[in-house]
């Protein structure tokens, strides 16, 4: 075959030189650079003229070499985009160039049209030749994670204060009750959630709070939603009433009634603002002869406002002193004869008028000697109510004839005056 001259260059800067090639070509001769196409070289005076890079060499051919030239690919630029939606990566389009004597074929890997994931990712591409001859290159191709996460709140809370409440303007609502947001994200991996805005120990005042949830993703993404706590007050006041009253009508008067006075009745609230209280008797009304209940309600200033109430009572007492006429109150035993008229005498402190008795009373029982003990039932006298009252307006003293009946001989009975005023006055007698 063919003769082939090998010039190497092994020096650190470019040398020229003439390289005697006679022994194997004859002058005229055109040789080729088998390894920087298109150059030649013609022998002349058995030698050739080259010039080489530093530590490069080359091959000399007396025949032109075969396609040893690469392809050329075309410089590709870096690709972002974002990522699709509802996804961790996007579908990457290119059409990578070449260009070459011959027909290219091109690979990329990955390929145009795969799933890039999100970050960057290197892309290689290698143009091959009809001749066999390859070259490679690359580019990055990154995904930009653009969606924030998806997050699920919990629904709205209604709460009451209760009605137990005693200072607290607001209901404790626990995490539990509350509930727990929930997030995902386009991309794996987690998804933290943060709360905000709720009171300390869980107390939410009357009224509406706001709860806000927010989540971040990997990429520091975040999405915010909001809760809304609703509490109403429905806690009524805590009122006090005075204690019972009893009074008694000032003695040498005809007065039925007497002006009373009363402590005032009192309340509080659980949450700020007014208790308006009121009564159904002013402090300082007249109160007749007989009990009477005085209510009072206390409102509070909610939305829908709560009311409490109590009541006590105002009693007016006649001024009654005890029997006269030498009869001893109960549980002392009077002597008396069965069937005789006894004159039951008392004093009210003044003129009350004769309609003072309860309905069927004065009455009597039978009673136990010595103990009291009821053993008969109530009988009321011959002339209960006002028949035979009479009123002495020189002695101030009432007087009502108790007329006993002859059977009751050697037992014992117990004779009860009970006034309008509810009050109850009571004297033994055995009988002989």
């Amino acid at each position: 075959g063919e003769s082939v001259v090998a010039v190497l260059n092994n020096g650190t800067g470019a040398n020229s030189a003439s390289i005697p090639v006679g022994a194997y070509f004859a002058d005229g001769t055109t040789l080729y650079d088998a390894l920087n196409q298109p150059a030649t070289y013609t022998v002349s005076g058995g030698a050739v003229s080259i010039t080489l890079a530093p530590r490069t060499g080359t091959i000399l051919l007396s025949t032109p070499p075969g396609d040893l030239t690469p392809p050329v690919i075309a410089a590709q630029p870096n690709i972002t985009q974002p990522a699709e939606q509802n996804q961790c990566g996007a579908v990457v389009s290119f059409t990578p160039a070449a260009t070459d004597a011959s027909a290219v074929s091109i690979v990329s890997t990955p390929a145009s049209g795969t799933v890039f994931p999100v970050g960057t990712t290197p892309v290689n591409v290698v143009a091959t030749d009809a001749a066999g001859n390859s070259s490679a290159s690359g580019f990055m191709v990154t995904v930009v994670d653009e969606s924030a996460p998806v997050i699920s709140t919990p629904p709205d809370v209604n709460a009451q204060t209760g009605a137990g409440a005693t200072s607290s303007c607001g209901a404790t609502i626990s995490d539990a009750a509350l509930g727990t947001a929930s997030a995902n994200d386009n991309c794996a991996g987690s998804v933290a959630v943060t709360r905000s805005g709720v009171p300390a120990g869980n107390v939410f005042p009357v009224g509406s709070t706001t709860i806000t949830y927010t989540a971040t993703d990997a990429g520091g993404h975040t999405t915010t939603t909001q809760q809304t706590v609703n509490v109403s007050d429905d806690t009524p006041p805590s009122i006090a009433c005075p204690s019972n009253i009893t009074v008694t009508l000032p003695p040498d008067s005809n007065a039925a009634s007497m002006n009373v006075d009363f402590p005032a009745v009192t309340a509080t609230d659980n949450c700020p603002g007014a208790v308006n209280i009121t009564t159904s008797h002013v402090s300082g009304s007249a109160f007749f002869i007989g009990t009477t209940t005085v209510t009072a309600s206390a409102t509070d200033s909610a939305t829908a406002p709560n009311a409490a109430s109590c009541s006590f009572t105002v009693t007016v007492l006649y001024d009654f002193t005890g029997f006269f006429n030498n009869i001893q109150n109960a549980p002392y035993f009077n002597r008396a004869n069965s069937g005789q008229s006894i004159p039951l005498k008392f004093s009210l402190g003044g003129n009350r008028g004769l309609d003072i008795f309860a309905p069927g009373y004065p009455a009597s029982v039978g009673i136990e000697c010595g103990t009291s003990n009821v053993l008969t039932p109530l009988e009321p006298t011959n002339t209960p109510g006002n028949s035979s009252l009479g009123y002495d307006a020189s002695s101030g003293q009432y007087s009502y004839v108790w007329k006993t009946k002859k059977p009751w001989l050697n037992t014992c009975r117990q004779v009860i005056v009970r006034l309008k005023d509810g009050s109850d006055h009571r004297a033994n007698f055995m009988f002989r």
